[in-house]
């Protein structure tokens, strides 16, 4: 894969439907609170929902919202998948510059699940908007960093780590 590749209307519209009305009807779908934010040193919080870690699905919504992506992906070795909900803020805020997973050779697929005005900086001139629907492709080695939005409630997004 070269550095990134972005492909919109990733899912069928009816699948697409379902996937994000189970993920943002409100009380349809858990997230859990977390003060950190890419690594220790980024402040601020999010809210996330564990899928999949340590070989294993983890969450029993994991077959609801993983098996579609991973169908139409195409993915042959999961190795790590969460929904994202970032609180939406005044100004947009830019969290720390990262990688998903250190030493280890990693694809990383970002998945929009709301349109929002946040994106995810891939480098100092290129960003990827949150579009609904959208599947964002890196290379795991790249560094990149999520944002919150000012214009929606939340931001969110499906991060899913696979060789």
């Amino acid at each position: 894969m070269n550095n990134y590749k972005v492909m919109d209307n990733f899912l069928p519209e009816d699948v697409f439907k379902n996937l994000s009305d189970l993920i943002l009807t409100p009380g349809t779908f858990p997230f859990f609170y977390s003060n950190e934010i890419a690594d220790g040193d980024d402040p601020g919080i999010y809210f996330i929902h564990n899928l999949f870690a340590d070989c294993f699905p983890i969450s029993p919504y994991y077959e609801a919202v993983m098996n579609p992506l991973i169908e139409h992906m195409g993915i042959n070795t999961l190795h790590r998948s969460k929904v994202n909900a970032y609180l939406r803020t005044e100004k947009i805020v830019e969290h720390g510059r990262h990688v998903d997973v250190e030493g280890i050779p990693m694809n990383v697929a970002v998945f929009y699940v709301n349109s929002n005005n946040g994106f995810t900086r891939i480098d100092e001139n290129n960003v990827v908007s949150s579009v609904a629907n959208r599947l964002l492709l890196l290379d795991g080695s790249v560094v990149h960093n999520s944002t919150t939005c000012t214009d929606q409630d939340l931001r969110v997004s499906i991060n899913i780590n696979f060789l």
